[in-house]
This record gives structure tokens, sequence and C-alpha cells, in this order.
């Protein structure tokens, strides 16, 4: 029920390891970028499956395929584009400053808010700019493969170039903000819920309010899905009769709710062994 891996905060709003705060539009924007990222990530398991039909159809077939290669690469590709920005969000990129832990916080934040705002979002604006009249221009002709067998719409693996590109801006634009709210206070640090900053974990909680949630749904006298019953149900079946077939149900739930209220993992491991542990 509590959360033993939350980092103690430097500062209000503080959201992780780096210790910068986080701001209403930063939320906003980290949550679109990880989605997307957490989406995309699905396609590493396409470009795998491809490559070992594409290696066994080669070596234990003998029959190569000039457009499974180039899937596999356009996976690959698209892949990597979309998930750039959610290695930017989660600092997960490489960085190359040894110095950079010798340094205060506030010293951090002035390097990097003037590394993203000096260097680096001019450099992908440019790239952006030069991307989007090439993919254009993919459109326009409806560009495929130059192999005979190769693959088509081969515009849509390079519209993703500037999409990666676009959702990295995003990022950069958001830990640019967080810097500034930091040092100048704006935008406004978002202080985390009560519950959250005494260490309760979030995914548990959510999971304990969703199957209350759902066992109110069930719980005279106002309970929505036995009016729904009523409804539907022949004239000879009374409200009392609803009310008592529900009974094993609500107790189902509650036993659930018992459970994951002893049990933590039982909400929170699936989730940190796909997405990893706060």
């Amino acid at each position: 029920m509590t959360d033993s891996n939350t980092p103690p905060g430097n500062s209000p709003g503080v959201a992780g390891d780096d210790g910068l705060p986080v701001n209403a539009l930063s939320w906003r924007l980290d949550r679109l970028v990880v989605a997307v990222g957490r989406l995309s990530s699905w396609l590493w398991i396409g470009v795998l499956v491809v490559v070992l039909i594409n290696v066994f159809s080669r070596y234990a077939l003998s029959q190569g395929s000039i457009a499974l290669e180039e899937l596999s690469w356009h996976l690959f590709g698209i892949a990597t584009m979309l998930t750039l920005g959610y290695a930017v969000v989660r600092d997960d990129h490489v960085r190359v400053d040894v110095l950079k832990e010798k340094f205060s916080l506030r010293a951090q934040a002035v390097i990097e808010l003037t590394g993203i705002v000096v260097l680096v979002l001019p450099v992908i604006y440019l790239m952006i700019d030069a991307l989007v009249p090439y993919a254009w221009k993919a459109w326009i002709y409806q560009e495929r493969s130059q192999a005979p067998s190769g693959l088509p719409y081969r515009y849509i693996f390079k519209s993703t170039l500037p999409l990666g590109l676009a959702l990295v801006t995003l990022a950069l634009f958001s830990r640019a903000t967080r810097c500034t709210t930091l040092l100048f206070g704006f935008p406004r640090a978002v202080m985390p819920p009560v519950l959250f900053k005494m260490g309760v974990e979030p995914v548990w909680f959510a999971i304990m309010f969703a199957i209350c949630l759902q066992t109110s749904f069930l719980t005279p006298p106002v309970g929505f899905s036995l009016f729904y019953i009523k409804g539907v149900c022949p004239p000879g079946i009374t409200t009392r009769h609803i009310y008592l077939g529900v009974l094993p149900f609500i107790a189902l739930q509650l036993l659930a709710l018992a459970l994951v209220f002893w049990f933590e993992p039982l909400a929170t491991w699936l989730p940190n062994e796909v997405y990893g542990g706060s």
C-alpha cells in the first residue's frame, strides 16, 4: 500500500529522480509522448517476428524475400522514431555529461535549459523543416520501393521521420518548462496528491478505487445496474428478487477488494513488469 521506491523530492511537484518539478503543461505533454511511445514499443515485437520469418525462409527454405527484409527495417525505423520522445521524457537517452552529477540541481537546470533552447530545438526545427517536404513529396508521387518485389507506400515510413522529431520537440519543450518551473517558478509546479506524498502506490490506489466503484453499481439502494436489470425483467421479478440475486456478486467483489487491499502485488505486479517500477 506504500511506494517504497518514491525518491525524496527536492522541490514541490517532484516527479522523478531528476528532481525537476512538474507543471500542468509538462504533465500533459509527457503523458501524450509516453502514450505514443508505449503504443509504438509494440512494433518491436513485429520487428522480431518479421526478422525470424525472414531468417527461417532464407536459411531453412532457401527463399529470400526483399519485401520481408524491407518490412523489418521499415518497422525498425518507425519504432525508433516514435519512441525517441519517450526516451527523452524518461531521461533514458545516452548522456555524455560526466560533470553533471557534481553540479547543484539549479545549475543542472540552467545548463539543460540553455542546451535545449539554444542548441537542440533549433537543430530539430531545421531537421523537421527539411523532412516535411521530403515526406510530402513521397506522398504526392506515391513512392514505393525501387526493387520490383519491394514494398509500396514508402511515404508512410518517411512521414514518421518528422512525426518522431515532433514528439521529441514536445518532450524537450516539456522538459524546458520543468526547468523554468524550478528556476523561475513559472509555470507553477503541480503538487502531487496528499495520498501520493504519503507514499501510497498510485496503481494500487487506482485499482482499489475501480473495484469500489464497480461494487457501488450493484449495492442497494442506488446501484445503477440494479435499475437497468429491473427495466428488462418480466413483471413477476420484483426489486427484492434482484437485490437477493446480486448478493453473491457483491460478496465476490468485496472479497477481491480485501485481497487487493492486503496483497498489493495483485494490482502492481503486472504494470511493474510491463512498464517498470516507479
